[in-house]
């Protein structure tokens, strides 16, 4: 048995829900996120720092559209601890 930690993501790569569980081998891992991936946009189970799968949505970073018609560009500056607490 190992720790696994399966994150349940958003069509927008928002993390929605985190699952810490020991599972016995990658095999089981990716049988429990194909379940998972039915009701979420995506599924990702890593073991540590070594991502086992990704089931659902591909990932990109291409700009898209908000829901609420704003543009989210990579050009945008990223948010760091530095930037965020300037701007409190």
């Amino acid at each position: 048995m190992a720790a696994y930690r399966t994150y349940l993501l958003d069509g927008d790569e928002h993390v929605r829900q985190v699952i810490e569980k020991e599972i016995v081998n990658d095999r089981a891992a990716l049988r429990g996120a194909l379940k998972l991936a039915a009701k979420h946009a995506a599924v990702e189970v890593w073991q540590g720092s070594r991502l086992v799968i990704r089931v659902g949505a591909e990932f990109s970073l291409e700009p898209r559209e908000h829901p609420y018609g704003v543009s989210i560009s990579s050009s945008e500056e990223p948010l760091s601890a530095a930037n965020t607490w300037a701007a409190l």
